[in-house]
């Protein structure tokens, strides 16, 4: 076990293959979780923790920080602060904590509790358990048979998927909760399937879909218990959007503005434009290009293509073999499980493969790239598009606990924590 301590200041750490202990105090920190079962503290500042292979235990504490899971059974809590944390593969549990949370369960049977705040839920895929906590909570149904429990406050469930799953809200109430069936295109209470039992009420789309609202008497669902859906043909605009697609195949742009694009299931197109933008793919063979600006990108299940584009962008692949090329800027990329492909782009970026065979591809452009999780004949550093031409071109050097590859006019790749006498021919494609 190894035990780190951050600084007041802005870190970076990268965890071992042992089960290590991370408390990272002051400053906007950034952190890489190992092979192991790790116990990681955020501190103050907003900072960035991502989970590893490991069962690992992440808090938040102060600041709003993005706290993304890998392969293990995680343990996610937020703490203060307005959070974003998805907890990737496994069976997780998530806590919010206070502040307006943003909490993503996704693969696997996950248990979501948003706490203090109006909270946004996503279980994801498979049998969730979401629990809003208090204040005024937004809950969204994913594939599975699901549990929800709005808590106090007035909270809406948000119907986002066609599958044929029923799931279940335990806490409806008449006159404060709301159904949101307006992602689903439904905009009149007629085209729904309402049906009454001694333990509450079924609502239903065409597709078979449900909502069980337990404790709902007989006839009492009104117009006024849901939000239809009134939208004009196209909602996006300059100023800062939040469009949800659908289950099919969706084309979404943001343009101008700070904007949060959620592709749901489907192969969709995600086009961030201008402003600091937030783009999901989740389900489906999705392509997200954040534009211009500070971007975060998700590609979720399947193979995704993600382009950053200009500015300091973070990107997540998620699950199955995605592309992840970061554009101009001082970029983080994250593979997530399956075998991806990374490419920084121009800037100083960080790159992390997690599970599979990566690929780390590098151009013309100086290179000043970070790798922090390198392995060695499972990984392959790909150089087809600079000036080197074989192993002659290449200078490996140790540097501390690093390795350091010189690629001459085109700079250096350091791959942290990794032996330099490991590295050699079969590492590297010309």
């Amino acid at each position: 076990m190894t035990y780190f301590t951050g600084t007041a200041g802005d870190d970076s750490i990268s965890a071992t293959d042992s089960s290590d202990v991370i408390d990272l105090l002051g400053g906007h920190d950034w952190v890489m979780a190992g092979n192991g079962a790790d116990d990681i503290t955020g501190g103050d500042g907003n900072d960035t923790i991502l989970g590893g292979n490991g069962s690992d235990r992440m808090w938040g504490d102060d600041g709003n920080d993005v706290i993304v899971g890998a392969c293990g059974h995680d343990t996610i809590y937020g703490g203060l602060g307005a959070d974003s944390i998805d907890g990737g593969n496994a069976d997780d549990y998530v806590e919010g904590g206070d502040g307006d949370d943003t909490l993503f369960g996704g693969n696997n049977n996950d248990t979501l509790l948003g706490g203090l705040g109006n909270d946004l839920l996503d279980g994801g895929n498979e049998s969730d358990t979401l629990d809003g906590g208090d204040g005024d909570d937004t809950i969204l149904t994913g594939k599975g048979a699901d549990v929800f429990t709005g808590g106090a406050g007035a909270d809406v469930f948000r119907m986002t998927s066609w599958e044929a799953d029923t799931d279940t809200v335990t806490d409806f109430t008449l006159g404060t909760d709301k159904i949101d069936v307006s992602v689903l295109g439904v905009d009149v209470i007629e085209e729904l399937t309402i049906s009454y039992d001694a333990g509450g009420a079924t609502v239903s789309v065409y597709t078979g879909a449900s909502l069980y609202l337990e404790g709902v008497g007989y006839w009492t669902l009104t117009d006024a218990d849901f939000i239809f859906d009134d939208r004009p043909p196209s909602t996006a605009s300059e100023a800062d959007d939040t469009i949800m697609g659908t289950d099919a195949a969706d084309w979404i742009d943001g343009f101008g503005g700070r904007d949060a694009l959620d592709g749901r299931d489907g192969a969709d197109t995600l086009n961030g434009g201008d402003g600091n933008d937030k783009l999901e793919g989740r389900g489906g063979e999705d392509h997200l290009d954040g534009g211009a600006q500070n971007d975060r990108l998700y590609g979720g299940a399947d193979g995704d293509v993600l382009d950053g584009g200009d500015g300091n962008d973070k990107l997540w692949g998620g699950s199955e073999d995605d592309r992840l090329d970061g554009g101009t800027g001082k970029d983080l990329l994250y593979g997530g499980v399956g075998s991806d492909t990374l490419e920084g782009g121009a800037g100083q970026d960080t790159l992390t493969g997690d599970a599979g065979a990566d690929t780390f591809v590098f151009g013309a452009d100086w290179i000043e790239d970070v790798i922090t999780d390198f392995e060695d004949g499972i990984d392959l550093i790909d150089l087809a598009s600079t000036s080197a031409a074989d192993m002659s071109d290449v200078t490996i050097s140790q540097v501390a606990a690093d390795t350091v590859i010189d690629l001459g006019s085109n700079g250096a790749i350091t791959l942290l924590n990794t032996n330099a006498a490991l590295i050699g021919a079969d590492d590297f494609s010309f």
